[in-house]
């Protein structure tokens, strides 16, 4: 995939060794693992799968930290000396961050007063979600010959499964981050092929 290394990309394989051992998904740890929504996961195999679901289970728990240390530096420093340091880009990023956090604050609070789980599933998909986008059918990929189960369980968790899309090339707004991805559509020809 050309541009495959612009910034808003990652290596599936990079992503989940970062949140492992990074320990990100604490709330103790200043570990920096951004991801953002909507997300793309490109693969059929096992790992996209695990790619898939640790990064809808992790932004909740980012943009809730992203909130509570965001309030924390309010109340230290005051809110124009905090939103001074971002640039237009961040600021950008924060705000949303931010009202994503309080949704999720919100989802908890919501759920604990009614004796519920909190539906996490919802906002992500809400946010724009996270979709694993496969060269061939969902029947063909790794993942489903392998260990259709897990497949089953990530559609559980709100991932979507998006077939017959090759990546061709990463497209970048103007600021060199990722804006964009062009696909080709994949088709089967009568030998059962794919191209």
């Amino acid at each position: 995939m050309k541009n495959n290394l612009i910034r808003g990309i990652r290596k599936a394989s990079d992503f989940l060794m970062a949140l492992q051992l990074t320990g990100a998904f604490k709330e103790s740890t200043l570990a920096n693992l951004q991801v953002d929504l909507p997300a793309v996961v490109i693969g059929g195999g096992l790992t996209a799968i695990d790619t898939a679901t640790e990064l809808a289970a992790y932004y909740p728990v980012q943009v809730e930290k992203a909130l509570n240390r965001y309030e924390s530096l309010i109340g230290a420093y005051g809110k124009e000396k905090v939103e001074k340091a971002f640039d237009e880009e961040e600021s950008e990023t924060i705000s949303r961050w931010l009202e994503h956090g309080r949704q999720v604050r919100a989802e908890r609070e919501r759920a604990a007063a009614s004796g519920q789980k909190p539906n996490l599933v919802k906002l992500v998909r809400s946010w724009g979600g996270v979709s694993i986008v496969y060269r061939k059918s969902l029947q063909d990929s790794p993942a489903y010959r392998l260990n259709h189960e897990e497949v089953i369980k990530s559609l559980e968790e709100g991932i979507c499964f998006v077939e017959r899309l090759d990546p061709v090339g990463a497209i970048a707004d103007g600021c060199g981050k990722l804006a964009g991805i062009n696909f080709e559509r994949q088709l089967r020809d009568e030998s059962g092929h794919w191209k």
